[in-house]
């Protein structure tokens, strides 16, 4: 965003103005738009593997626009991307740490449950 000089005065404001606003009305457009599309795959009945990976698809999408253009990161420092970038390494690092914990046989895992429910114990000759 410009800082005003002597020079402009309260026209060139009021179009600067009106420019940040039309931005933000086709982010929020997009954004309803990404929402339908949202519901639009949950109802195709795609596989649990393939719906899983089109909904984050669209959620990182929308989160990027929402922190680009409302947070203001697009107009930020080198050093603030390099600190966003370093947390998306280790989030997605310790989800794909948990994930291959989890599906390589070698933990024991962890048994879920229902809300306010004990979980079975495993049987004797299943090891997991």
């Amino acid at each position: 965003m410009s800082v005003l000089t002597r020079d402009q005065g309260p026209e060139s404001r009021d179009h600067e103005i009106a420019v940040h606003v039309r931005g933000y009305l086709m982010v929020f457009g997009i954004l309803m738009v990404l929402t339908l599309v949202t519901v639009a795959v949950s109802s195709l009945e795609l596989p649990h593997g393939p719906a899983v990976a089109v909904g984050l698809t669209i959620a990182a999408i929308k989160a990027a626009l929402v922190a680009a253009v409302f947070m203001h990161l697009r107009h930020e420092r080198p050093i603030i991307y390099a600190a966003l970038a370093l947390t998306a390494v280790v989030v997605v690092s310790l989800f794909g740490i948990t994930l291959w914990t989890e599906t390589d046989g070698h933990a024991p895992g962890t048994r879920f449950t229902a809300p306010f429910t004990v979980a079975e114990p495993p049987a004797a000759g299943e090891t997991h």
